[in-house]
C-alpha cells in the first residue's frame, strides 16, 4: 500500500475503508515488532509520520481550496486540492493516523532500546591505523554461529552537517568457538579464514539476545559501530 497516496485519495470519500486500511498497515507492523523484527517497519513508519505532519503543514489556501503537494505514484510532484468545506475531514483523518502511527512507533522504540542496551560493540585484538573498511561479526545465538560482514563507512559532505553511514555485506557464518571473541587468538583465526586485508578492522557484537539479524540486531550494532568509529 502506498500509504500516503493512499490516505489522500481514499480518505476523502470512505473514511471507515481508510481506516481499515491504516490499521491493517499498523496490525502488520506490530506483528513484525512482536517477532522482534524491527526493520524496515521502524524507519517506514517514521517516514510516513513525517510525511503526514508536513501535509499539514505545508497547505495553501488558494480559491476556496487546499492545494496539497504530493508524490504521485513515486514519481513526479502534483498538486492536490480539496475544497474548504471538506477539508476539516481530511485534517482529522490525518491527524487521527498520525495518532495511531505514534503509538506503533512508540512500542518499536521500546524493542530498539532494549536491544541496544543489550549489545555492546568492541574491537577485536588491537585496533589497525585504517578502519574505515573492516569485518563485523555478529554472533547468532540461534544456530550457534558467527555471521561475518564485511562493512564500508562513509561520509558525505552534501548537506551541511556531514552524515555519516556504513554499508555491510553478508560474508559467511563460521561456527561459534570457546575463543574469546575479541582476543588476538580469534582475532588470527578470523583472518585467515576471511583472507583478505592483511591487517583489517574487526570488531564483533557481543550480545546475549538470540533476535532476528538481518530486521534488528545487526541495523542497530551498525549504529552502534558508527558511533564507536566516529
Amino acid at each position: 500500500m502506498d500509504f500516503i497516496n493512499d490516505i489522500i485519495l481514499t480518505g476523502l470519500e470512505d473514511r471507515e475503508l481508510n481506516e481499515y486500511k491504516v490499521l491493517n498497515y499498523l496490525k502488520n507492523c506490530r506483528h513484525d515488532f512482536n517477532g522482534n523484527r524491527l526493520y524496515p517497519g521502524l524507519t517506514e513508519l517514521r517516514l510516513i509520520a513525517s510525511r503526514l505532519k508536513s501535509l499539514l503543514d505545508q497547505k495553501t489556501f488558494h480559491n476556496n481550496s487546499y492545494q496539497y503537494l504530493m508524490k504521485k505514484n513515486g514519481e513526479h510532484d502534483s498538486c492536490v486540492s480539496i475544497s474548504s468545506d471538506i477539508f476539516e475531514n481530511f485534517a482529522e483523518m490525518i491527524r487521527w493516523s498520525m495518532t495511531k502511527i505514534i503509538e506503533v512507533i512508540e512500542e518499536g522504540y521500546v524493542i530498539y532500546d532494549f536491544v541496544s542496551r543489550n549489545i555492546e560493540v568492541n574491537i577485536v585484538g588491537d585496533l589497525p591505523e585504517y578502519y574505515d573498511e573492516g569485518y563485523l561479526v555478529i554472533p547468532d545465538n540461534r544456530t550457534g554461529k558467527l555471521m561475518i560482514y564485511q562493512y564500508t563507512c562513509s561520509l558525505s559532505m552534501s548537506s551541511p552537517i556531514p552524515l555519516q553511514s556504513l554499508n555491510t555485506r553478508f560474508l559467511k557464518s563460521v561456527p561459534d568457538t570457546k575463543i574469546s571473541l575479541t582476543s588476538k587468538k580469534f582475532r588470527s583465526e578470523l583472518i585467515t579464514q576471511i583472507n583478505s586485508y592483511i591487517d583489517p578492522a574487526i570488531f564483533v557484537c557481543l550480545t546475549d539476545l538470540d533476535f532476528d539479524i538481518p530486521h534488528t540486531i545487526l541495523p542497530i550494532t551498525k549504529k552502534k559501530l558508527l558511533d564507536v568509529i566516529f
